[in-house]
């Protein structure tokens, strides 16, 4: 098969991910259950296509198109997905700043939309580069904790903590965390992903416990599950993957 062949298929599969999208779409909007609850309709779509497809511009864009042909304002349901450059606006000298307080709002309303994948955990330098991956104008990481701060300042977020001694984590939803859920993330921090063994060996608990915690992870969104026949079980933390 060549190269064009193969470019020929992706992009009728492309074309054809993007219209099951768009008409489940259509269909969730003009389901009166769904109409007024935005979180409902990403959430369907999220479980149903996956969290990484709607980190597409392209697709965004097409979708958006779609719904304002339905006199429906995207930004009610994709606001929040994708870097926004309102954060930026110019002083009196015509030079861009950035507005941290809408920062942070994008930041937090980003973190609802992806509750139940996340959890609302995120480090730094993941929220940084998600924002510079694709917007026009790119922050500083000191922009992402000016941000972090003022929500925390006004009691919006639980806020900041340390994860495996060094890495800044930002708690954007109020989770249970317990000290053992803690321990396990301390553990997770250096790879990504841990197994039920190694945190029974490094803790030295019973399975039982571990197997308990991790899927208290997995159910807050924390923590994904993997099973392989070849690698057996893993719990792998998206916050941790690219720090």
């Amino acid at each position: 098969m060549g190269i064009s062949e193969i470019e020929r298929r992706l992009k009728i599969k492309r074309a054809y991910n993007l219209k099951s999208i768009e008409l489940r779409l259509i269909e969730l909007v003009s389901n009166p259950l769904y109409k007024e609850n935005p979180e409902r309709i990403i959430e369907c779509l999220f479980n149903e296509f996956g969290v990484d497809v709607f980190e597409d511009k392209n697709l965004i864009e097409a979708l958006s198109a779609s719904l304002r042909s339905l006199n429906i304002n995207p930004n009610k349901i994709f606001g929040g997905l994708l870097p926004d450059n309102t954060v930026f606006e110019k002083n009196i000298f015509g030079k861009l700043k950035v507005n941290h307080r809408k920062l942070g709002e994008l930041l937090l309303r980003r973190a609802f939309l992806l509750k139940n994948t996340r959890g609302g955990l995120f480090t730094i330098g993941e929220l940084l580069e998600w924002f510079n991956s694709s917007a026009e104008y790119k922050l500083q990481a000191e922009d992402i904790l000016k941000a972090v701060k003022i929500l925390e300042e006004n009691k919006l977020i639980p806020g900041r903590k340390i994860i495996g001694g060094n890495v800044t984590v930002v708690q954007f939803l109020p989770l249970e965390l317990t000290l053992d859920h803690r321990f396990i993330l301390d553990l997770a921090c250096a790879k990504g992903w841990v197994t039920v063994e190694e945190v029974s060996r490094s803790l030295k608990w019973p399975l039982e416990r571990v197997t308990m915690v991790l899927d208290k992870l997995v159910e807050y969104g924390l923590a994904r599950v993997d099973s392989s026949y070849s690698h057996g079980k893993k719990y792998y933390f998206p916050a941790f993957l690219n720090k």
